[in-house]
This record gives C-alpha cells, structure tokens and sequence, in this order.
C-alpha cells in the first residue's frame, strides 16, 4: 500500500498508487515475505510510513545485487 493511501490521504490517490502498489510486491515476491510485517497489519502499514524497508539481499543473499538498488520514491 502506498504511503499516501496508508495514511487515509484519499484525494492524493491516483494511478500512481497502483504503480507503488506493484512496485511494492517485488521484494515480496522476491524474498517470499512483505519487507514489512510479522504483526497485525497496522503495525505492517506503519513501519512503511516511518521506516526505511531493509536492503532486499539481507533478506535472502540468493537475491541479485542488481536488484538491491532501488527504494522509497
């Protein structure tokens, strides 16, 4: 979910946030697991509104470093 749709700010939703929504599965489906979570789904939505989801290798090293690069918009 994108930031902007997590923190209810509806009129700044558009095709965008369905960019972000599909760039966001990669490191799931990557690494078999969302960057964020292991509780309710609130606190999921949280850590991507206030934290820097971890480098994607540090969640499986069979990951190509090419793939590392990239982050928040």
């Amino acid at each position: 979910m994108a930031p902007e749709q997590a923190a209810g700010r509806v009129r700044s939703l558009d095709r965008r946030t369905d960019v972000y929504g599909l760039g966001a599965t990669l490191p799931a489906l990557l690494a078999g697991r969302p960057p964020f979570g292991g509780g309710a789904v609130m606190d999921g939505l949280r850590q991507g509104l206030d934290a820097e989801p971890p480098p994607r290798r540090s969640r499986d090293r069979d990951i190509p470093q090419d793939l590392e690069a990239g982050g928040r918009r």
